[in-house]
């Protein structure tokens, strides 16, 4: 695996245990009024755990799913000259444009804009 994608899957992993968290905080900001819902979130097993952070996951993207921004994709090979492009990048203009050409058939646009 390249470094980049470990570091995407990395990255995710703790954004997802940070959502879960704060899913977890703003629920128990909700139950502070109601005693009784605060002690349900407290007595509940470890082997329902699982069941509650995917409630956690629903209720908060009920609560804060927004539209979309798409933003324009700079173009770094002519945005950049090549000593700041390596400087940026750590890597010379040819030299991606070799990697490119190794992985472009593997590579796929996520969104459909």
């Amino acid at each position: 695996f390249f470094p980049e994608y470990i570091a995407c899957i990395l990255l995710s992993f703790i954004f997802h245990i940070l959502l879960i968290i704060g899913i977890k905080f703003l629920f128990i900001m909700d139950a502070s009024s109601d005693s009784d819902q605060y002690e349900v979130m407290n007595s509940s097993s470890s082997s329902s755990s699982t069941d509650s952070d995917e409630e956690l996951l629903l209720e908060l993207n009920r609560r804060v799913r927004r539209e979309r921004t798409f933003r324009e994709r700079p173009d770094n090979f002519t945005k950049w000259s090549d000593q700041e492009f390596t400087m940026r990048f750590r890597l010379q203009k040819e030299s991606v444009l070799f990697l490119l050409e190794l992985i472009e058939g593997q590579l796929a646009t996520i969104s459909n804009r």
